[in-house]
């Protein structure tokens, strides 16, 4: 832990029929309205837990962000849209809770790896969805900046952009025929992107194994004919966990700052 850096462990959110969802909380020595990230695991939707993003948080935190790592329920204990609702409460508690943790409510980000970058995106463009509403805080789940890493953002199947997540995201989904369809359209980001979309930041090795390259460039392609704000970092090698690699960690973070100085 970096000494201007404290961390608040397990401070709860959220109550859902599973039980309570903490999250932890990584701030800077000083200052107010500071801006703020929530970062997401990843796990398949189906495994993960909050502490795969410390070092990040740490880091982050000692460049004068306050960071937040928010817990989401599983496949195991909920739908795709149980889980962006718990990721809009986490948001929604951030905002409503900005002034004991010295955030500035305008400035709040959200990113995610893997299944967590699916979850970020799909909150940042999904704000107003009544079905996926933060449950019980009375504030925004809106974000001015959305990051994905080695995500898929198209659940709908049948594309290279849906392969690595397209089997356990349709078994997630359920249903069948045009119920599917609909399921699936409506948890896919890119179906949701519009001009309100906020500023995004996408990264992803182009040797990713687990989820192709090609989910990643899909969303910049949609983002750019929306005519939203997109910037990339696709590193030729690192796989599918390069963000958390030692040789390439360091530049993913500088890269992950310029993008948040310039919209936070």
């Amino acid at each position: 832990m970096a000494p201007d850096v404290s961390l608040t462990r397990d401070v709860t959110f959220r109550e859902t029929d599973a039980g309570s969802l903490p999250l932890d909380v990584y701030e800077p020595a000083d200052g107010t309205d500071r801006p703020a990230i929530l970062f997401l695991y990843g796990g398949e939707w189906r495994g993960g837990q909050k502490g795969r993003f410390a070092r990040w948080a740490v880091s982050f935190a000692d460049r004068g962000y306050v960071c937040i790592e928010p817990t989401y329920r599983l496949a195991d204990e909920t739908t795709l849209q149980g889980m962006v609702t718990d990721v809009k409460t986490a948001i929604a508690w951030v905002r409503a809770n900005a002034s004991d943790w010295g955030v500035d409510p305008d400035r709040i980000a959200v990113a995610g790896h893997s299944a967590g970058a699916h979850l970020a995106v799909l909150a940042a463009t999904t704000p107003d969805r009544d079905e996926t509403a933060p449950d019980g805080v009375e504030a925004s789940p809106e974000v001015a900046a959305a990051l994905g890493f080695s995500g898929v953002y198209d659940l709908r199947g049948g594309t290279e952009a849906s392969e690595g997540g397209g089997d356990d995201g349709l078994d997630i989904i359920g249903g069948k025929g045009s119920a599917r369809e609909r399921r699936a359209a409506a948890v896919s980001p890119v179906v949701h992107v519009g001009p309100e979309t906020p500023p995004t930041f996408l990264a992803h090795a182009r040797d990713d194994g687990i989820v192709p390259v090609a989910a990643s460039e899909q969303l910049v392609g949609v983002l750019q004919k929306e005519g939203g704000q997109v910037t990339t970092f696709f590193p030729e090698t690192g796989g599918h966990e390069f963000l958390f690699s030692t040789w390439s960690v360091a530049e993913t973070m500088d890269r992950t700052a310029d993008f948040l100085e310039t919209s936070l």
